[in-house]
């Protein structure tokens, strides 16, 4: 199983590592890179797909995304994250994703995980609260990550990684 996963550039990257680590060390959950899916539940990626995946970063600039709030919901890998507001960038990626793998499209709503867990809606609403002033509301985006996404999050390895245009 495979994921595809928009990487944050190095500052943003730091930033939300570090608040997903602080989280996770606090509440007792499992730690993971910060990203933005682009895409997962892929059950193979053929050769082909890499490298259309590398042609499509290659054709695609360094570019910024906004959080615009926190959320929650009841599923386990969106438990709480930041709402991203889409951009022209993202949307033209998204569709570039969506004419390579046609049977592979699902609902998309950008985001990005602070916490993976099923803890309480109460615990979760506290953490928003003491999380609303401080999270990064700029993310910088670098480049697409190709992820192995099978067990616990602990376990997953990095496949590829395509760099985009600065």
């Amino acid at each position: 199983m495979y994921s595809l996963w928009l990487k944050p550039s190095i500052e943003s990257f730091r930033r939300y590592q570090s608040i997903i680590s602080s989280l996770s060390d606090i509440h007792q959950t499992p730690k993971f890179e910060p990203h933005i899916t682009l895409n997962s539940e892929i059950d193979e990626l053929s050769d082909e797909n890499f490298y259309q995946l590398s042609v499509l970063a290659a054709l695609t600039k360094v570019f910024d995304v906004k959080s615009t709030a926190l959320s929650i919901q009841n599923n386990y890998y969106q438990s709480l994250y930041a709402v991203i507001q889409s951009n022209p960038p993202l949307k033209a990626l998204r569709a570039e994703f969506e004419n390579l793998f046609p049977n592979k499209t699902d609902s998309f709503q950008p985001h990005l995980s602070l916490i993976y867990s099923n803890l309480p809606k109460v615990k979760k609403l506290k953490i928003i609260q003491n999380q609303r002033k401080s999270y990064p509301k700029l993310i910088g985006l670098e480049g697409i990550q190709v992820m192995k996404t099978v067990g616990k999050p602990e376990n997953w390895e990095i496949v590829e990684y395509f760099p985009f245009y600065d």
